[in-house]
C-alpha cells in the first residue's frame, strides 16, 4: 500500500548543473543517509530514482511524511541561485510530474518554496506558473531560448 502523498514537492539540488546525479547519490550513500529526494533529473533529462515512494526522504521539510520529493540537478550559477534547467530537464520534469500526479491524484504539486523557511529560493522558478504554461501549450511544441543570464526560457 502506498503512503498517503499530499504534496509532490519540486526542488533543485542547489548545485551547479555539471554535477552528476550519480555523484550526489554516491555522496549520500557515503554519509550513510537516506536520499533527500525520491527522483533526481540530471542536465540530460535522465530521471534517476533515488528511493522508493513508500520511504520518507531525509530532508527537513514540513509535512515530510506526506511528501514526494523530485529535484533537478542545478539551481546555482556563479554562486547565485537561479533556474538552470536545460530544455530537456524542463521536458523530463513535466513528463515525470504528470506521471506522479496520476500515481497520486490528490496530491498538490508545489515548489519547495511553497512552505517557506530555508527553501525560500528553491527551486528557483514558479512551479505553479510553469505547470500552467505547459498545460496550456501541451498541444504544440514549446521552444526554448537562452537569455543573457544563461537561463533557458520558453518562447510563446
Amino acid at each position: 500500500m502506498l503512503r498517503h502523498i499530499k504534496y509532490i514537492v519540486v526542488h533543485c539540488t542547489q548545485t551547479s548543473t555539471d554535477i552528476e546525479a550519480e555523484f550526489l547519490r554516491d555522496q549520500m550513500k557515503q554519509d550513510e543517509r537516506r536520499p533527500m529526494f525520491h527522483i533526481m533529473i540530471d542536465r540530460f533529462g535522465h530521471c534517476m530514482r533515488m528511493m522508493g515512494c513508500n520511504l520518507v526522504a531525509d530532508i527537513s521539510h514540513p509535512y515530510n511524511e506526506n511528501c514526494f520529493h523530485i529535484a533537478y540537478v542545478g539551481g546555482v550559477r556563479n554562486t547565485k541561485s537561479c533556474d538552470t534547467r536545460s530544455p530537456v530537464q524542463h521536458h523530463a520534469m513535466f513528463v515525470k510530474l504528470k506521471e506522479l500526479h496520476q500515481l497520486f491524484p490528490e496530491a498538490q504539486i508545489v515548489g519547495a518554496d511553497y512552505f517557506g523557511g530555508n527553501e525560500s529560493e528553491n527551486p528557483c522558478f514558479d512551479v505553479i506558473a510553469w505547470l500552467e504554461f505547459h498545460r496550456k501549450n501541451s498541444e504544440h511544441w514549446v521552444d526554448y531560448e537562452e537569455n543573457e543570464n544563461g537561463q533557458w526560457i520558453f518562447v510563446e
